[in-house]
């Protein structure tokens, strides 16, 4: 997240309606950290789905799950 930290500065600074959606539900649903994780978490997503660099690694499935259980 400390990568991310001057961007969502910038981002409430510049979008009131983050801002807003922020005050409202931090933190009587999410934390901080929880809400910062889930909107850069669909940022990076949003990029991927137009073909754009992102820093989401890729699709994890059952059987890659169960190897790494066993690791």
């Amino acid at each position: 997240m400390s990568n991310y930290e001057f961007v969502a500065a910038m981002m409430l600074k510049y979008d009131s309606n983050l801002a807003t959606t922020r005050d409202i539900i931090v933190p009587e649903n999410v934390t901080e950290d929880e809400f910062w994780r889930n909107y850069f978490y669909h940022v990076e997503k949003i990029k991927k789905d137009l073909g754009l660099p992102h820093r989401l690694g890729r699709q994890m499935f059952e059987d890659d799950k169960e190897k790494l259980a066993k690791a």
